[in-house]
């Protein structure tokens, strides 16, 4: 409300910013994430979008691959822990979103190993332990399978063009 006036307007917002990154199915009709009418999105979208968030925003970077999180509420320490179970036990898991609806729990998740980051999105699982065992088993798929492919080599040279040729009239 502080930024936009509305969640209305805010929510319109988001979908300007989805539509700059590339997020084609997608459509929000609020801020929080909750059902609403007209509120959808694909895997792909959302990867995109958490992709995007990691390398844009270091606040947010920063904080996804928190374990818990304390802070004092009516003058007591309280500690949440993240419902992000790769977190610990995941090699190179730099979390992102947890989510759970009447449709199924959700998992939006990044890891890095080895340089590479790799991101996932698993939707619609009938069990909470299921979002986190089916994006174990696409990061396990993904790292065993990625290779680095080299398209250009420093000393191979390709053209060459006199100065002359390289300025317009």
């Amino acid at each position: 409300i502080n930024v936009a006036g509305s969640q209305e307007a805010f929510a319109d917002l988001m979908n300007k910013k989805a539509a700059e990154i590339g997020m084609t199915n997608t459509h929000f009709s609020n801020p929080h994430g909750l059902d609403a009418d007209d509120h959808y999105s694909t895997a792909r979208d959302l990867a995109l979008m958490a992709r995007y968030a990691r390398q844009h925003y270091p606040f947010i970077a920063s904080t996804v691959h928190m374990t818990s999180v304390t802070a004092v509420v009516n003058g007591e320490e309280v500690t949440w822990p993240s419902t992000d179970k790769l977190l610990r036990t995941y090699p190179g898991m730099l979390g992102i979103k947890t989510g759970s609806e009447d449709s199924g729990t959700a998992f939006l998740g990044a890891a890095r190993r080895n340089g590479v980051t790799l991101y996932s999105c698993v939707l619609g699982c009938t069990t909470d332990a299921g979002r986190f065992a089916d994006t174990r088993i696409m990061f396990n798929w993904g790292y065993a399978h990625f290779r680095r492919i080299s398209v250009a080599n420093a000393s191979t040279v390709t053209a060459i063009h006199p100065y002359q040729d390289n300025f317009l009239m």
